[in-house]
């Protein structure tokens, strides 16, 4: 998030007017790195922020409306529930926002990128981190009051005119915009002049961009020339920028995901290609058996018996030609060996040349898919070029059977209805092979993918099933779900159990969101 120093002192100028008086009514995480804190106002409204400190994106955003999953969620910082906001402000030159509460609470948002974090302290000390990982910040001083720099000539040519040296919030967009203006060819007080104008000119910015020319939105205060978004409030531009980061970023991940298996497939059809074709060149351009086979049968009174191999005039080049023999079978014999094998090595040459020409082929066309699949800038129409989004199989419903009944893909994944069901659809039922499903640590219905004689059950088919194991036990309402799996063979009967208990041997755990 580009400019984001003087984003964040506009972010407090507005929460200032909000949230003193207020009281925090609750703080949790339901997501891996994801912080939520709601507050109540003084008019009564609920007022929430969403932190995200995931380490490839960092961003504040402020929902309307947010809604508490009632599964898989933590409470934390629980010693500020119910207290109440005196304060909130930012450090000077610092990506920090810091809200005060009473008895000298605190709560410090660090947004330094993949360093990101968020910080309970009371009375100067450091009492909590929200992510533990980063193990420097359990030192993290909060009475820690920055003198405000000297933004005097002098202090700019004490540090040799460098412009991020005497404003550490300067990034790498304002830097380059001052290069592209001219900076580097100004004297001293020139570069002061033109460093002080943009520092002002990025305090009192009032729009806001979301710039679109790279595969991730960049949120800005600067006009981009290409593709964007502009927005005069602060607080509407981040909640746009988080949702325009979060597509783009699952965007990216479902376009990774399908083009490091096409270029898998890349990898082995040019691998198969270099050694076959090799082996193929190698083998077209020996000695034809057959000519072999032709000059035995011309000279089959000048070969010794028994010879194990023989020097005769080769006709087709006209010079010598060494051949081996067989020393056991006679001159005819050893000749009607050559012309089989040249038989042979004509079927095999044939079959190799068409081997090598199907893979040639199919590199191209994974190569053209890979090309498709990178151009592609929207999250529906990739998902429709993988063939997710066919409507006989995203709209999967069941129809009316012993079981719930589903089917994807040419499969059928069966689901138990109730705890007698699970039973007889795990024990009663299919094959040993079939691939069982269940959401892990969690009661639901028992999951089954019926196997369809020796081939792989595809990882699509895979994922669609352990959706619909998630969605039928009681991490229906949660996201990022655990499901285990394993081969129905490796699922037994738990001895003295209920029905549908069972013990579970080799499973692998998949985690999906609850799909109907």
């Amino acid at each position: 998030m580009h400019n984001s120093y003087y984003t964040l002192r506009k972010l407090v100028t507005w929460l200032n007017e909000l949230l003193p008086g207020g009281i925090l009514s609750s703080c949790f995480s339901q997501h891996k790195d994801e912080l939520i804190i709601q507050f109540e106002r003084i008019s009564g409204e609920q007022f929430t922020i969403r932190a995200d400190l995931g380490t490839a994106f960092s961003c504040l955003s402020f929902p309307e409306k947010f809604e508490r999953s009632k599964k898989n969620n933590i409470d934390l910082f629980s010693e500020l529930a119910g207290k109440q906001v005196t304060n909130v402000k930012s450090w000077h030159l610092e990506r920090i926002i810091e809200i005060g509460f009473g008895d000298d609470w605190k709560l410090i948002f660090k947004m330094f990128g993949i360093r990101s974090n968020i910080i309970l302290c009371q009375k100067n000390k450091c009492i909590r981190i929200f992510k533990n990982n980063i193990k420097k910040d359990l030192q993290f001083n909060p009475s820690y009051n920055q003198a405000e720099a000297s933004l005097s000539f002098d202090a700019f040519f004490g540090v040799e005119c460098n412009p991020k040296k005497f404003l550490p919030p300067f990034d790498s967009r304002v830097i380059s915009q001052l290069m592209a203006e001219g900076y580097g060819g100004l004297d001293p007080e020139g570069k002061f002049r033109m460093v002080m104008n943009f520092h002002e000119k990025l305090e009192l910015a009032e729009n806001w961009y979301i710039d679109f020319e790279g595969p991730f939105p960049v949120f800005t205060l600067f006009t981009p020339s290409g593709a964007h978004k502009s927005f005069r409030n602060v607080t509407t531009a981040l909640n746009q920028f988080y949702q325009e980061a979060i597509y783009a970023r699952i965007l990216a991940a479902e376009k990774s995901e399908a083009l490091a298996k096409i270029r898998s497939g890349i990898e082995k059809a040019s691998k198969y290609i270099e050694t076959s074709g090799a082996k193929l060149r190698e083998m077209e351009s020996g000695e034809s058996m057959r000519q072999i086979g032709d000059i035995i049968m011309a000279h089959l009174t000048s070969i010794p018996p028994g010879a194990g191999s023989v020097e005769l005039d080769n006709f087709y080049t006209g010079g010598k030609i060494t051949i081996v023999l067989k020393p056991g079978l006679s001159p005819q014999k050893n000749a009607e060996n050559y012309y089989r094998k040249s038989r042979n090595r004509k079927i095999e040459i044939e079959k190799l040349r068409d081997t090598v020409n199907r893979k040639i082929t199919e590199a191209g066309q994974l190569r053209e898919k890979a090309r498709a699949i990178e151009n592609l800038t929207d999250l529906k129409a990739l998902r429709k070029y993988l063939g997710k989004t066919e409507p006989e199989e995203s709209a999967v419903r069941p129809v009316k059977t012993e079981f719930r009944q589903f089917n994807y893909q040419g499969y059928e994944i069966l689901v138990g209805k109730n705890a007698r069901n699970n039973e007889i659809l795990t024990f009663g039922s299919g094959s040993k092979d079939d691939l069982w499903l269940h959401a892990k640590d969690a009661a639901g219905s028992h999951v089954v993918i019926r196997k369809k004689g020796k081939e792989n059950i595809p990882e699509p088919v895979v994922k669609r099933a352990a959706e619909l194991a998630a969605y039928f036990s009681r991490y229906r309402n949660s996201t990022n779900c655990p499901v285990i799996m394993t081969p129905r063979k490796f699922v037994r009967r738990l001895k003295g159990g209920n029905p549908g208990q069972v013990i579970v041997e080799r499973e692998k755990v998949i985690f999906v969101n609850p799909v109907f």
